[in-house]
């Protein structure tokens, strides 16, 4: 028997086969693809809802592999900010693990790289899921793009 599972988890597919005993994961959406990539995701502002920050996911990250880089490209200054607009990069539980807030500032046009060199241990379980946090403090306008390279 074999089972192919939409949702093993993390939020990607597994394929699964029983041995009379046991469910045994063959594959999934890690091992049908090359998993070393750049995830991206922008901030455009304004943006709507509540508060002075929004997070947004970046993708999941496979046990065993390395951050390379993170690059946060600032191609539109954010104005009408109540005070100094960020971003931060990292997980739930450690918002800035990659990019602290502290490091960078948004209302200049310009780019900024950082360089975690962080390898997510082969031993987990369970996909790193990696966010970017943006503190625009109800900017009016403004434009940001954070790419991480992983191997």
């Amino acid at each position: 028997d074999q089972a192919y599972v939409l949702n093993k988890g993390d939020g990607e597919w597994g394929l699964y086969v029983y041995s009379g005993t046991a469910w045994t994961m063959v594959s999934n959406a890690d091992s049908a693809t090359t998993d070393a990539k750049t995830l991206t995701t922008t901030f455009t502002m304004p943006v709507g809802g509540f508060g002075v920050a929004t997070t947004q996911l970046l993708g999941n990250i496979s046990p065993g592999r390395r951050l390379l880089n993170v690059v946060v490209d600032v191609t539109n200054a954010f104005t009408g900010a109540s005070s100094t607009p960020n971003i931060q990069v990292g997980t739930l539980a450690d918002p800035d693990a990659y990019v602290p807030a502290s490091s960078n500032a948004l209302d200049e046009a310009t780019q900024f790289e950082y360089s975690p060199n962080y390898v997510y241990p082969a031993t987990e379980t369970q996909d790193l899921q990696v966010r970017a946090r943006c503190t625009h403090n109800n900017a009016t306008s403004g434009n940001v793009t954070v790419r991480i390279t992983y191997v």
